[in-house]
């Protein structure tokens, strides 16, 4: 099985693909890509895959959100890990002050220190990838034979370098294969000898057999699925971040969102609480796509099935990410025997609504089955129609004590057009009906009889500020039998129930809905059609308002 090089160059071009940017062929660069082809010529791989990545940009990388400089000359995915390999052609020499020169024909000029540089992107690297895997680095010479490993600064590098001095005395054309042969072991050798470095500055009492003994243990090879998902990860098939760029410039996150979502990548297991409008749905987003981009596959569980449909029309047909990759679930009776053993990530959006539903049971059987998955759950107990009768504080312990790192999101950003659908939410979520009534009287309004119900409808139709797809209509699930009866007698042609067909489409009616089959969602104008501003209904008013964006309008409605 050979090396893969997945630049694709054509080997009769490589003068033309390797070059700086003004077309100059990049002598050193070429030399160790011709060594890696040879390596196949020579069949010196008959039982592995390795994969090739020439000019490895780490800005391009998902992870790095364009934030991460550096190119690496070259990447090697194997089995035994991830090698960097940094490469000077042309003379090579150092100063007494540490700094670098390269020669070449055209003179000697300064150039960066590549074991600094090697090290660094050691450390990005790790940062970048999800996956647990072994990064080394190597430093290759292959013009330059007289460096010297000398002084504090490069007296541990040797096993690191390989230069000219390697094979000096060999033929570039009549001993091919035997430079060839040399650069192989240097290759091969080098994994195991990066290991033994490492235990032994982390273990000096050590002796030499233990060590050896234990190289890998403290650092396992890849198994074939965990070296194909390392892959996908290093090498996105999608070259983009995956989102309209529009879109993305849209969305609002925050300095605290971003730092969340790097933790996520550093914890397997994060639940995070926060009310609506705080970040919640947009962390989640960007956690997906991250993970589609890195050809990982997960699951989304959805409280309901209109935030499912959203969610899964934003990610798939706006975002364009690979819908093959993530499938989207209503939580309800999860069966562990539906997961797929190839299951990378997943996502438990609105969980407040199925903590008492054995959901920590069913993460810990996911844990048992899958290799190494990660998990995200994001709730609000403010939300929770369970809320009323248990106390879901025990529930979020449990997850800690458990191993859950929770984040808490406790700004609300979304409403910052309007304050005011703030100080409302809260005083709803307060029961301080006295306040609201009186500092927010203008935003409600009573309605007893038929003639009232029409005319209050007849308005939310007329109202002009905002178009029609940017209302809702929000109903408490008691009366929404009622609301139907009167819009199906006289408003058919205007409003319309909301539903998973109709939620990505366009249209020049008004939706309505319940004000908890609408939770994960928003709208600019929202009109909450309740009977009560009371302790019963408290879940349900509380979930419509804070589903506004610019307007709220109460209207209390006689059944």
């Amino acid at each position: 099985m050979p090396i893969l090089f997945l630049n694709n160059y054509a080997e009769n071009n490589l003068t033309n693909e390797i070059t700086q940017k003004d077309g100059t062929p990049l002598q050193g660069e070429l030399w160790l890509y011709r060594q890696f082809l040879k390596f196949n010529e020579y069949n010196l791989l008959p039982n592995e895959n390795w994969y090739l990545k020439h000019d490895y940009n780490l800005s391009q990388h998902p992870a790095s959100k364009g934030k991460v400089e550096g190119q690496i000359d070259f990447i090697l995915l194997s089995k035994k890990g991830v090698l960097i390999i940094e490469i000077k052609g042309g003379g090579v020499e150092v100063d007494e002050n540490d700094t670098y020169f390269s020669y070449n024909k055209n003179g000697k000029y300064v150039a960066q220190n590549p074991f600094n540089q090697a090290k660094e992107y050691t450390h990005t690297l790790k940062e970048l990838i999800d996956s647990k895997a072994f990064i080394y680095r190597a430093i290759v010479f292959p013009h330059e034979a007289g460096f010297k490993l000398e002084g504090p600064q490069l007296s541990g590098y040797k096993d690191l370098l390989f230069s000219k001095n390697d094979f000096l005395n060999l033929n570039d054309t009549d001993d091919a294969k035997e430079i060839n042969n040399r650069f192989f072991k240097f290759i091969t050798e080098l994994a195991p000898k990066a290991r033994r470095t490492i235990i032994q500055e982390l273990n000096p009492s050590l002796s030499l057999e233990k060590v050896n003994n234990r190289l890998y243990e403290y650092f396992p090879e890849i198994k074939s699925k965990q070296l194909k998902r390392l892959k996908s990860e290093l090498f996105p098939t999608q070259s983009t971040y995956g989102y309209n760029p529009d879109s993305i410039n849209n969305e609002i996150i925050l300095d605290e969102n971003y730092e969340i979502l790097k933790g996520l990548r550093r914890n397997r297991k994060v639940m995070v609480q926060g009310a609506p409008g705080t970040g919640k749905t947009v962390l989640a987003k960007k956690f997906i796509a991250e993970n589609l981009l890195k050809q990982h596959k997960g699951i989304v569980y959805c409280a309901n099935k209109l935030v499912m449909s959203k969610l899964k029309h934003i990610l798939t047909e706006q975002y364009k990410l690979d819908a093959n990759l993530i499938d989207f679930r209503i939580y309800y009776e999860v069966n562990i025997d539906n997961i797929s053993n190839d299951v990378d990530f997943l996502v438990f959006d609105e969980s407040q609504e199925y903590f008492n539903k054995r959901l920590y049971d069913f993460i810990e059987n996911l844990e048992l089955k899958l290799s190494n998955p990660k998990f995200l759950i994001l709730y609000d107990p403010n939300q929770s129609i369970i809320n009323d009768f248990q106390d879901l504080t025990w529930y979020t312990d449990y997850f800690i004590d458990n191993g859950f790192t929770h984040y808490l999101f406790n700004e609300v950003y979304r409403c910052i057009q309007n304050s005011e659908i703030n100080q409302i939410s809260q005083c709803i979520l307060q029961n301080n009906l006295n306040k609201k009534s009186s500092t927010y009287s203008k935003n409600v309004v009573s309605i007893i009889n038929e003639v009232d119900k029409i005319r209050m409808i007849k308005e939310i139709v007329d109202e002009n500020k905002f178009t029609n797809s940017e209302k809702i209509i929000l109903v408490h699930s008691h009366l929404l039998d009622s609301f139907k009866k009167v819009v199906n007698s006289y408003f058919k042609d205007e409003i319309e129930e909301l539903s998973e067909s109709n939620i990505n489409l366009s249209s020049s009616k008004i939706k309505f809905s319940t004000s908890l089959k609408y939770r994960g969602l928003e709208n600019k104008s929202v009109y909450l059609i309740t009977n009560q501003l009371d302790e019963k209904s408290r879940v349900q008013n509380y979930v419509a308002i804070t589903r506004a964006m610019e307007k709220i309008k109460i209207i209390l409605w006689e059944n």
